[in-house]
């Protein structure tokens, strides 16, 4: 009786295990607009989107910025 339990606790923590490690590597996103507004997807690949998104919007402000500097001078 005691090693069922044993084992059952055991099975227990490595489905936490497993399913903790499963909750860190993705997500559940909620997207209004999309068609399908409920989508998984991996933290690392969001985490690269977000990186690419924030490299596009700097390299648009640098542009502005350069713009606006350049409306000063005239």
């Amino acid at each position: 009786m005691k090693s069922q339990t044993l084992n059952q606790e055991t099975v227990r923590v490595s489905n936490f295990e497993e399913l903790t490690s499963v909750a860190y590597s993705s997500q559940l996103i909620y997207r209004e607009l999309n068609e399908r507004p409920l989508q998984e997807e991996d933290l690392i690949e969001q985490l690269r989107g977000n990186m690419e998104q924030l490299q596009d919007l700097q390299a648009r402000m640098k542009s502005m910025t350069r713009e606006i500097r350049y409306l000063m001078k005239v």
